[in-house]
């Protein structure tokens, strides 16, 4: 079950959401920032933060932590500069209070999850991506440039030594020089691809500009 972690100075409105929240989800409650265990903040699904705290504001705590949970800033005022601050420091969304019946409220939270959910999938293929060109420029660039030089290098050793009338060094050359060739290709091949690749995701980007 998702963990869920409300601060609120208010403690009426904090005890009615830890009842509504807790029929779906395991909710924890604080009334102020001081009692909070900082060192498992980060242990929970969702932070559900209010702007107006005792000695300090929601946002503020906010940026004083250093691996915050999803975080949900709740407040009376409808300010888009404090709502635009909180969203450029990482902050999932904003819920205006008084909040509505606790059938859409749970609903809301709910759509929450699934943008955190969404927001996770993003940063992992992103990773992933990073990573998938960090191997193709690894590919392209140190693993091509050795093995074209030992091609390169078997065909010099063939004009050096001149005729080769040896079969198992005419054989071993042969097999170096095939087998050098075939990874070339093969290297090549992957490198188009991922050039192919990287057009069409080009294309898909300009795509969702217009």
């Amino acid at each position: 079950m998702k963990k869920i972690c409300v601060i609120d100075d208010d403690r009426i409105l904090s005890d009615f959401l830890a009842t509504v929240l807790e029929t779906e989800y395991t909710a924890t409650v604080y009334n102020n920032t001081e009692s909070v265990d900082l060192s498992t903040i980060s242990d929970y699904d969702l932070l559900l933060l209010d702007f107006n705290l005792p000695g300090t504001t929601g946002l503020s705590f906010f940026k004083s932590l250093g691996a915050p949970p999803p975080t949900v800033l709740i407040s009376s005022m409808n300010s888009g500069t404090i709502i635009q601050e909180f969203l450029s420091f990482g902050g999932v969304s904003f819920l205006l209070k008084p909040f509505p019946e606790p059938e859409i409220f749970l609903l809301q939270i709910a759509n929450i999850f699934t943008k955190i959910d969404e927001i996770k999938q993003k940063e992992t293929n992103l990773k992933i991506g990073e990573r998938y060109n960090q191997f193709m420029s690894f590919i392209s660039h140190k693993l091509r440039t050795p093995v074209t030089a030992i091609s390169s290098n078997i065909r010099f050793l063939r004009e050096d030594l001149g005729e080769i009338t040896d079969a198992n060094v005419l054989e071993d050359l042969h097999e170096i020089e095939s087998n050098s060739e075939r990874l070339i290709k093969f290297i090549d091949s992957a490198v188009d691809l991922h050039k192919l690749e990287s057009e069409s995701n080009f294309q898909k980007v300009l795509s969702n500009l217009e």
